[in-house]
This record gives structure tokens, sequence and C-alpha cells, in this order.
């Protein structure tokens, strides 16, 4: 920075009317002293209070836009916005969090790339997801075995979390709130809050998807988004058995009874 009798501008080069920044800028503040790194990261994603912003030896001036402003908590340089700058609401559900408890807060560590994030979104990626389930064709007396396997930072000191979704085959659209069930031990299901899940005995004809939605970790989520996949299960769509012993499967036998009782049989 230069000394100049021109207003300060964030976002902006006064000089140069086509060099505006696109992008968003938060929590703006300047010091007149050299800050350590880790001065910075105890209070980066703090919103200083006036109170908190007089008390601050060195601080300048600090803008957090709260409150559709652009006042200074210093209360010397209060902003405008300028050139269709706006000011947007923000999403600070993470903002404070330390998933692995290093005493560094997350968004800080992501935003200098100390935590990964893949899917871009703020919260850092704690679990990396090593084994995931695969598509299955089996016979409906087959047990079937779903695994998932995570690994963690070893410093990791929240555990890992599991619970296991069955697709509802009477939902279209799998984005629905309703379009996955959580699946609870019992009634043929085993291990549906652990990484392995079993199916005693799958259910005839039903051809549906499982996922397992992960938590926890070192991070607030996994990096596929908190959801790994099985994709689509089949199983054995008629029941193996003859009881009459005709040569058919019973389950034609069933079918054809039903077709010849609606004909008035």
């Amino acid at each position: 920075m230069i000394q100049t009798s021109d207003p300060l501008c964030f976002g902006d080069i006064g000089a140069w009317w086509n060099h505006d920044f696109r992008g968003g800028l938060d929590n703006i503040r300047l010091w007149n002293v050299e800050r350590t790194q880790s001065q910075i990261a105890t209070t980066a994603m703090t919103v200083f209070t006036t109170t908190q912003a007089q008390a601050a030896s060195g601080l300048i001036g600090s803008w957090s836009f709260d409150g559709g402003t652009v006042t200074d908590a210093k209360g010397q340089n209060n902003g405008v916005l300028n050139r269709g700058a706006t000011i947007a609401t923000d999403n600070t559900v993470y903002s404070n969090a330390d998933c692995n408890a290093d005493g560094v807060l997350d968004a800080y560590q992501v935003a200098i790339g100390q935590l990964p994030d893949a899917d871009n979104n703020g919260i850092p990626d704690g679990v990396a997801i090593v084994t995931q389930p695969t598509d299955q064709n089996v016979g409906v007396d087959t047990p079937v075995a779903f695994v998932v396997e995570v690994g963690t930072d070893p410093a990791c000191t929240t555990p890992v979390t599991y619970q296991w979704q069955r697709r509802n085959p009477l939902v279209a659209d799998p984005a629905s709130p309703n379009a996955w069930i959580d699946l609870a031990d019992g009634n043929g299901f085993f291990g549906t809050h652990a990484p392995n899940l079993t199916l005693l005995r799958p259910i005839p004809g039903l051809a549906t998807g499982y996922r397992c939605k992960i938590g926890g970790g070192c991070g607030c989520e996994p990096s596929q988004g908190g959801f790994v996949y099985t994709n689509t299960v089949n199983f054995s769509v008629a029941c193996p058995a003859d009881f009459n012993a005709d040569g058919g499967i019973d389950f034609g036998d069933v079918e054809a009874f039903f077709e010849r009782w609606e004909n008035g049989c």
C-alpha cells in the first residue's frame, strides 16, 4: 500500500475502472503492526464487536458488513458501497468449527490450504473413502454384505459415524427428502450404524440402492459430500421353489393362477 489522498477502496483499483474484483470479501481488517500466523489464525473468523475493536492494539479499521452496513467497528472510517457492490447474507454454520480439535478454526485452515475441501463449500473434508460398496446380483436367500472403509487423520479426536439407508422405491426423485429410508438393526438388517451392513434375508423382487451417510472423523464431512453409495442391488425376482413339483417355479404358478382368477376361473 502507498500513501495517497485518494479514498481507500477494497475490490477496486481506483485508476482502473475496468479492474473491479469479481468475488466476495468479508471481515476486512487493517492493522499497523505485523501479526504472526498464530495471531491471525486465532481471530481470523472472529467478528470484532465495537468493544473488541476499540481494545485491539494496532487495529486501524474493521469492517464485518454485518447488519447490512459498511460500518467500521473501530468507529473511525465508515464506508460506502460503490459500483454495484452488495452485501450478501452470511453462511456461518461452520465458521466457528474446529472439528480436528487442533485449536485452529477449520475455515481458516481451509482458506490457507491446510485442510482439504474437495467440493469447495468451506467445510473441511475429514474422512477419505477408501473402499466403497459395489453392485451385486444375488439370490433371494443369499445374505448380502456391504462394506465401506474410511481413512482418517491420525490426530482425529471425533469418532466416525455411520447411517445406512435404503432407496425408497415409491419416490421417483432421489433428491426428495423421503427418497431414502434410514435403516435400523432388525428385520433382516444388521450393522446399520457400522461400516459393515448385512442383509440377512433380502426381499424377493426388490431392486434398490443402498447408501451410507458418514459423519464425524477429523473434519465435518467426508470428501464425497457425506454419502457413499451402492448403485443398484438386484435380488432374484422368483422364489426358487417348486412345492407342487410340477417342474415350474412357484412364483410363475402363482402369477398364472391370478391371471386365470381375473379371467373368471
